[in-house]
């Protein structure tokens, strides 16, 4: 996030405390959460709000959006195939290997 964005998470941040709490949060526990989440996107911590809020009865830590958001990031990108390894051609490779580093028996 950016600092441009801090009244927006502040309001976002309160509004989220006052659906679960009868206190309000203080200048502190506003820096606090700011400090935990400033490195992430701010949409990203929209997002893991509004997951928590829709399924949770209690106020989350910061380290429970941040683990909402570390498992949003993992769909992000394409798990890639393992590769294809040809036993063959690696025990060709190898072998060259072993002749270039004089290492032969």
């Amino acid at each position: 996030m950016i600092n441009e964005e801090k009244i927006k998470f502040s309001k976002m941040l309160n509004t989220v405390n006052r659906m679960y709490s009868t206190t309000s949060l203080t200048n502190d526990d506003l820096g606090a959460w700011w400090y935990k989440l400033k490195r992430y996107d701010y949409n990203e911590v929209a997002i893991a709000f509004d997951k928590w809020t829709s399924a949770k009865e209690f106020m989350p830590k910061p380290s429970q959006i941040i683990n909402i958001i570390s498992g949003n990031l993992a769909y992000r990108y394409p798990k890639l195939d393992k590769p294809k390894i040809d036993p063959k051609l690696a025990f060709e490779k190898l072998k060259q290997l072993k002749d270039k580093l004089g290492w032969n028996r």
